[in-house]
C-alpha cells in the first residue's frame, strides 16, 4: 500500500481488519475442512475476496463491531455494533445505509450455554 495523502485516513484500521479477517478465514477453513474439503474450500473462497480487497487498498464494507477495540466510532459510543460502515480506499470510514443483505445476527447464548447464532450474515462475494 502506498502513502495516503488524506491526513484523516486511518490505515491502522485497515491493518487491523486484514489481520482479523485473515485469522477468521484460517479458523473457519480449518474447522470446515474437518467436515469436508468442499466446506473448507467454501470458507476460503468466501473470505478471500474481502481480504484481497482490503490488502489491495480498495474500499471494503464492515460492521461497526469489527473496528479495533477502543476506536472512536466503535460500539457502544459510535453506534450500534451492526451498523454498516465502509472503509474507503483513502482509509476514511463512512456510514453506509443498512440493507437486508447486511442484516446482522447477534451471538445469543442461553443459560445452558448453547449458541443460537454465531456470526454476521454476509452475502457470498461474487
Amino acid at each position: 500500500m502506498g502513502q495516503r495523502s488524506n491526513p484523516v485516513g486511518e490505515p491502522w484500521v485497515r491493518q487491523h481488519l486484514i489481520a482479523e479477517w485473515t485469522e477468521l478465514r484460517a479458523m473457519f477453513t480449518k474447522t470446515l475442512l474437518e467436515e469436508s474439503t468442499e466446506c473448507g474450500r467454501y470458507a476460503w473462497d468466501a473470505w478471500t475476496p474481502l481480504i484481497d480487497a482490503a490488502t489491495d487498498g480498495r474500499a471494503v464494507l464492515l460492521s461497526r463491531f469489527e473496528l479495533p477495540e477502543g476506536h472512536a466510532q466503535g460500539p457502544p459510543h459510535g453506534g450500534h455494533p451492526c451498523d454498516s460502515l465502509e472503509l474507503r480506499a483513502d482509509d476514511v470510514l463512512r456510514s453506509v445505509p443498512p440493507t437486508p443483505a447486511r442484516a446482522c445476527s447477534v451471538l445469543c447464548v442461553d443459560l445452558s450455554g448453547s449458541v443460537s447464532a454465531l456470526h454476521e450474515n454476509r452475502p457470498h462475494p461474487g
